[in-house]
């Protein structure tokens, strides 16, 4: 029997220890019913923690994956350690979403925003892949015809749904712009404001109001101070990397390279 109070110990944060403890139920369904179990989608950060919990699990054949070997929102399988877990079988499945003709450019948040607003949970959902006239959401198996039967446009845009095979799933085009800027410092709310082109305030309310998140693990502290690869998730607004730190300039500002994904 696992000691789920034991494990979940290591976890400060209120919504990391309640995920965890969805990780372990699936762990002890297995164990219990010696049986194949998979948890929801959840971040690439929290995955990592987690797999690193459950490897003190004996009797568990464990594996994370997304869909794609680009995915960062992953799915932790379980099943009992005299059998194998397979990537086929984890309960992914990749929709094409094609928009119209001349239907403009969609970015991320609005695939993401119109999947969402059918009143489906996030966790459902895995990666989106843009591509240049199309996208592929990776999503649960068991709200795929629900997507299918009800999603008809994306932002403006009416769309063309089809189920694709996992094997079908190519790398995705990566939307990026780079911006060479100055921050008076390396803390959380500098580089949120030079990295959305928003006032310091701004920046400081979204991370107080627990928007800002830095490789998957809430910020805290406006005082956070970031390293060099670092990503920024701002909910409801998007994703940044603090992708290089060139050094001090002559008025002891840093000069950084920030990569914003549209």
């Amino acid at each position: 029997m696992l000691d789920k109070l034991l494990l979940l110990k290591q976890f400060s944060q209120p919504e990391d220890k309640l995920l965890a403890a969805k990780v372990l139920d699936q762990a002890d369904l297995c164990i219990k019913k010696h049986c194949y179990s998979f948890t929801n989608f959840i971040d690439d950060h929290r995955s990592q923690k987690y797999m690193t919990m459950i490897s003190k699990i004996s009797g568990l054949s464990t594996m994370c994956f997304g869909g794609h070997e680009k995915a960062e929102r992953k799915i932790i399988g379980f099943c009992p350690d005299y059998q194998t877990l397979l990537p086929a079988q984890f309960p992914i499945l990749p929709l094409q979403i094609t928009p119209a003709l001349f239907s403009g450019k969609l970015t991320h948040r609005d695939y993401l925003g119109s999947i969402l607003g059918l009143g489906i949970d996030r966790n459902k959902v895995g990666d989106i892949f843009l591509y240049d006239d199309s996208a592929i959401a990776l999503v649960h198996a068991d709200i795929m015809s629900y997507i299918v039967l009800n999603l008809s446009k994306v932002a403006h845009s009416r769309v063309e749904l089809m189920e694709i095979s996992l094997s079908e799933v190519s790398s995705p085009k990566v939307n990026m712009k780079e911006t060479n800027t100055t921050v008076l410092s390396l803390r959380a709310d500098a580089v949120v404001s030079a990295g959305f082109h928003i006032a310091r305030g701004q920046a400081a309310d979204l991370i107080h109001s627990g928007k800002v998140f830095i490789n998957g693990s809430l910020v805290l502290s406006i005082s956070t101070l970031l390293k060099e690869g670092d990503l920024l998730t701002v909910r409801g607004i998007g994703r940044i990397q603090l992708h290089k730190i060139i050094g001090k300039t002559k008025k002891d500002r840093f000069s950084i390279i920030i990569h914003r994904y549209l």
